[in-house]
């Protein structure tokens, strides 16, 4: 939600391209989807490291986007640097963790062994 919002507001300069946020978005929703199901037919689908380690890398990119939004900070080079690897770290992040998630829950539901 916070990065919809970041997105949403011009000064935010680390947050321009909005796709990112859409893929961030999706993959939230699909994860949700695979673990509302897998435990619904009693398998334990608890989160793995990806996902955590993307959980931190985002909490630390809309702190970092907020720090941005609150000061004076939008001239300041390698500010607007550290926001955009950031947000690209998150990305690359989500799309690991979700593949994680699909693979784990399709071998998972084929009977194979992680």
């Amino acid at each position: 939600g916070a990065m919809v919002f970041l997105c949403a507001i011009p000064l935010t300069a680390g947050c321009r391209e909005r796709w990112m946020v859409v893929v961030i978005l999706v993959r939230g929703f699909l994860v949700t989807g695979i673990r509302g199901y897998m435990e619904s037919i009693g398998t334990a689908f608890g989160a793995e490291l990806p996902g955590k380690i993307k959980m931190v890398v985002q909490s630390i990119a809309i702190t970092s986007l907020l720090v941005m939004l609150a000061s004076d900070t939008d001239d300041v080079v390698w500010f607007a640097w550290f926001n955009h690897v950031l947000i690209w770290t998150t990305v690359v992040l989500t799309l690991w963790s979700a593949e994680r998630y699909v693979v784990r829950a399709a071998r998972t539901l084929a009977g194979v062994e992680n």
